[in-house]
């Protein structure tokens, strides 16, 4: 999902649904920590050895 393109209530609902925290966040801001919350799943799923299991998930996602 491109959400450098969302406008800010989108963005904060967005948020809301992954469970990043939205208080006083600029929207800037809030990009930026859901890019950190994709990073630390794919870092977590390297670590854990399921890469090709989130790299499934992504694509039933975006389908």
């Amino acid at each position: 999902m491109k959400v450098e393109k969302l406008k800010k209530a989108e963005l904060d609902s967005y948020c809301n649904s992954l469970g990043i925290a939205i208080e006083k966040k600029k929207k800037a801001e809030l990009i930026k920590a859901v890019y950190d919350y994709e990073r630390a799943q794919i870092d977590k799923a390297i670590a854990e050895g399921r890469c090709l299991e989130l790299l499934k998930t992504k694509i039933r996602d975006i389908s």
